[in-house]
C-alpha cells in the first residue's frame, strides 16, 4: 500500500479519519494526501478572490493536523484543497494519483440524511480502490476483523485488502447462510453438517488463498485467518459475529457473487454503513 488519500472536513469525525489515516501510512510507510473538497453548491460568493481565500485558510487548517509530527513523516503528507463537486473530485483525484485507499469519517446518519445518501455514500459506491469508514477513535492497529463473505471475487478482494491494513489481525472470515426453504421444513443435525461441510471447505480455501497472496506480495503473515459459519439472515448473522468476537474491523465487498442470497451481501455492504458498530472496509 504506497499511497493513502484521506477526505476531511472540519468535523471530529474527520479528525478521526485522519489520526487512521496517519496510523496506516506509518505503518505501511505510505504517502498520505489529505483532501478536502469545498462543495461548489453551497458556495453562494463566486468572487475569486472569496475562493482563494477560502482555499487558503482550508490548507492552513488541514496543516495543523501534522504540524507537529517530525520532518520525517510530515515531508510524506501533502493537501489538496479545491472547489468542485465532492465526491467526483475525490474520486478523480484517486485515480490520477494511483491511491490504494481511500480513508473517510462516519458521519452520523439521520433519516433525512442516510450515509448512503451522501457524498461518501457516493465514494464508496463508485471507487474502484478499497474504502475505509472510520467510526471510533484509533487507539491502536486493527487487532480484531471479522470479514463477511460470500465467496464472490469481491469479497475475495475485501479480504485482501483486509489482511493489508490488518496485517497482525485475527480475522475471523464469516459465511452466513440459509438453508433452503428453511422457514417451512425443519433440518435435523446430521443434514445441517452435511449442508454446511461444502461449505466450511471453501471458507478455508477462501482464507488460505488470501495468506498465500499477501505472503506472495507482502512476505511473512503474522496474523490469522479463522473460517466462521452462522446459520441466519445475513444482517444479523453479522451483527451477531462483530459483537461476539468485539470486532475493530468489519470487512465487506460491494459487488456480489450473484444470486439471492450474494446480492442481500453486497446490498448490505452498503446499507450497513448507516450505522456501523465498528470501523467498515468495503472493497469491489
Amino acid at each position: 500500500m504506497k499511497h493513502i488519500l484521506v477526505a476531511m472536513d472540519v468535523s471530529e469525525v474527520s479528525d478521526r479519519a485522519f489520526e487512521r489515516a496517519l496510523q496506516l501510512a506509518q505503518a505501511h510507510d505510505s504517502r498520505l494526501t489529505v483532501m478536502h473538497v469545498i462543495d461548489d453548491d453551497e458556495l453562494k460568493d463566486n468572487d475569486p478572490n472569496t475562493k482563494d481565500r477560502l482555499i487558503e485558510q482550508a490548507t492552513m487548517h488541514l496543516r495543523r493536523h501534522w504540524a507537529n509530527l517530525p520532518p520525517s513523516s510530515a515531508t510524506r503528507i501533502g493537501a489538496i484543497v479545491k472547489i468542485g463537486s465532492v465526491s467526483k473530485d475525490i474520486l478523480a483525484e484517486v485515480a490520477t494519483r494511483q491511491v490504494d485507499l481511500i480513508v473517510l469519517g462516519m458521519h452520523r446518519a439521520t433519516t433525512k440524511d442516510r450515509f448512503t445518501g451522501t457524498k461518501a455514500g457516493n465514494i464508496v459506491r463508485n471507487s474502484l480502490v478499497p474504502v475505509l469508514v472510520v467510526k471510533d477513535k484509533p487507539a491502536c492497529p486493527y487487532r480484531k476483523v471479522v470479514a463477511a463473505s460470500d465467496f464472490s471475487l469481491s469479497s475475495q478482494h475485501a479480504l485482501g485488502a483486509g489482511l493489508k491494513i490488518a496485517p497482525e489481525a485475527a480475522v475471523c472470515l464469516l459465511h452466513v447462510f440459509q438453508t433452503p426453504f428453511s422457514s417451512r421444513i425443519k433440518v435435523n443435525a446430521e443434514e445441517l453438517a452435511e449442508y454446511e461441510r461444502p461449505l466450511i471447505d471453501q471458507s478455508q480455501r477462501e482464507a488460505d488463498a488470501a495468506i498465500s497472496a499477501f505472503v506472495k506480495t507482502n512476505g511473512a503473515f503474522s496474523g490469522s485467518v479463522t473460517p466462521r459459519l452462522e446459520r441466519g439472515e445475513i444482517g444479523p448473522g453479522i451483527d451477531k459475529i462483530v459483537a461476539e468476537q468485539n470486532a475493530d474491523l468489519l470487512v465487506m465487498g460491494t459487488h456480489s457473487s450473484g444470486g439471492f442470497v450474494g446480492a442481500i451481501l453486497g446490498s448490505y455492504a452498503i446499507g450497513f454503513l448507516n450505522a456501523p458498530p465498528c470501523d467498515v472496509l468495503v472493497a469491489r
